[in-house]
């Protein structure tokens, strides 16, 4: 991946991390009052219930979560799941057709909004 790539891909990332962020936050932030302690539990049991054990209806609690703990600067734990998550990469392997649809959509968005001003 070219500098150009990975650039583009974290912009996209943070994009994506803007939106969560705001939906979350309108919703009332249901984790705000919520110990740090509790809150890192909360997101490993999330993680893998929607990446090890497929629950995709918990994909909203791992985002909620991940955005809280972003809100407070502090990094989902994800050292706790690090043996799952190398097993997610390897049985992944290369970025799915999906995510660069995403990508690729974004970018044409950004571009659009770049030459209406």
């Amino acid at each position: 991946m070219s500098a150009l790539d990975d650039r583009m891909t974290e912009e996209f990332l943070t994009h994506l991390l803007d939106e969560e962020t705001k939906d979350y936050v309108a919703r009332g932030r249901r984790f705000k009052a919520t110990e740090m302690r509790d809150l890192a539990e909360m997101w490993v049991a999330a993680f893998r219930a929607v990446f090890i054990d497929d629950q995709s209806d918990r994909i909203p609690d791992m985002d909620d979560l991940t955005v809280e703990m972003s809100l407070r600067q502090v990094d989902p734990p994800v050292r706790k799941v690090a043996a799952e998550f190398a097993r997610i990469v390897e049985q992944f392997g290369e970025t799915s057709p999906q995510i660069l649809d995403a990508i690729e959509n974004f970018m044409e968005e950004r571009n659009k909004s770049t030459l209406a001003v």
